[in-house]
């Protein structure tokens, strides 16, 4: 069963990935082109969407472990699906809003219920080297997904977007054939069946983990930041290729010469994770501990010089080089939030990373759009490279506190 549960998991990873790519790779350039957003509208998108992840994140984690991770998946898949579909069918910015908020729901059902399942599954230790493997896998599934975005797209952006919602909607139905899910028992939290007060027991016992370990603290911390920073680099990093630096290639469509600038991102960060799994070993606290300090350090440089880069070469290098980093520590930081928690609440405690990440966007994307739009979108990459400065600070105090736990 063991087996049976990795591959459902490689292939649920690879194909969202794909789907997924599929979308973005059109996504871009469909905002910046087509619908014509401006910064701010830009990065208000993204502000709806982590507005409702932060609302939604740790109630579906909730129900994720009172009721079924299996059927949460199957429900975030479905209305991910949905959001893509009804994103790709106007180009005005209130329907795109709608369906970034119905993507985002999406989001919170499969999120943190995905890796808790196969965390149970197969157990922790095994699950931080298939998370590492997955995210391997992933860039294979996202490399045929640019490929698809960019054939798809060159004739019409907005086909691609429909067709990758339509994608997550099929991936939703071949989930709920082939997912097994053994290890899991209804309201093992509570002697009584799955409901409110199941909920709450379940709420409460994550939160007193949280609180008691200040190691997830810290995670979380450094979360809320990385939240912060990312959410203008996610919407803005498209219009700064072609708007600070025009078009290129004046015979080629900009979802095609961006696609192929993407595969290649694909094929580096595959690389990139193949040196992470031989160099890293998700079993040891200090060792991701240390490999987060470096990669977030070098993401840090990363940010801040593609943000001031004076060519469209430099900024496609640092570009390449920020996706190389934030590839290898998504997996490092789900191994390194399933150190500290308990299966009862395993998806509670990760929507509840997800939700610190969601409230520092949040916080972060407003400002970063306005300046965006009063200054420069150069700006407004910068800033998010400065804001992600403080968690070099928090990683000290980690690894002191590890030292110290060691001792």
């Amino acid at each position: 069963m063991h087996i049976k549960a990795q591959r459902v998991y490689l292939a649920l990873r690879v194909a969202t990935s794909l789907f997924m790519s599929i979308v973005f790779t059109a996504s871009g350039v469909f905002a910046v082109i087509n619908a014509q957003l401006s910064p701010l509208q830009l990065v208000l998108l993204g502000t709806a969407l982590e507005g409702t992840i932060f609302v939604f994140e740790v109630p579906t984690g909730v129900l994720a472990d009172t009721w079924s991770r299996k059927c949460s998946i199957l429900i975030g898949l479905v209305l991910i699906g949905c959001g893509f579909v009804l994103w790709g069918s106007f180009n005005r910015f209130m329907p795109m809003l709608i369906a970034q908020m119905l993507w985002g729901l999406g989001y919170t059902f499969a999120n943190g219920a995905t890796d808790a399942w196969i965390a149970d599954e197969i157990g922790t230790e095994r699950a931080g080297i298939l998370y590492l493997h997955a995210a391997q896998l992933s860039q294979i599934g996202s490399l045929v997904g640019m490929g698809l975005g960019i054939l798809i797209g060159s004739f019409y952006v907005a086909r691609a977007i429909v067709t990758g919602g339509i994608g997550m909607l099929a991936l939703a139905l071949a989930t709920a054939v082939s997912m097994p899910e053994t290890r899991f028992q209804l309201g093992r939290n509570s002697s009584a069946v799955s409901g409110p007060r199941s909920m709450g027991q379940t709420l409460r016992a994550s939160l007193c983990i949280v609180r008691g370990r200040s190691m997830l603290i810290m995670i979380f911390t450094i979360g809320a930041f990385l939240g912060m920073a990312s959410e203008g680099y996610d919407r803005l990093n498209s219009a700064h290729l072609l708007r600070d630096f025009g078009h290129p290639f004046k015979m080629v469509q900009p979802v095609v010469w961006l696609g192929a600038l993407g595969v290649m991102s694909m094929v580096l960060n595959f690389a990139a994770v193949q040196a992470a799994s031989r160099c890293v070993d998700t079993a040891s606290h200090r060792s991701v501990s240390r490999a987060m300090l470096l990669i977030d350090s070098f993401l840090i440089a990363s940010m801040l010089l593609f943000a001031l880069a004076g060519n469209l070469g430099a900024a496609i290098g640092y570009q390449w080089l920020i996706g190389m980093a934030r590839t290898i520590r998504s997996p490092l930081d789900s191994a390194w939030v399933n150190q500290y928690v308990v299966s009862e609440v395993r998806a509670t405690v990760l929507s509840m990373r997800s939700q610190m990440d969601a409230l520092g966007q949040l916080l972060g994307g407003p400002l970063v759009g306005w300046i965006g739009n009063v200054i420069s979108i150069r700006a407004a990459l910068a800033l998010t490279a400065i804001a992600l400065t403080p968690v070099l600070f928090v990683y000290v105090a980690v690894l002191r506190q590890e030292q110290a736990n060691e001792k």
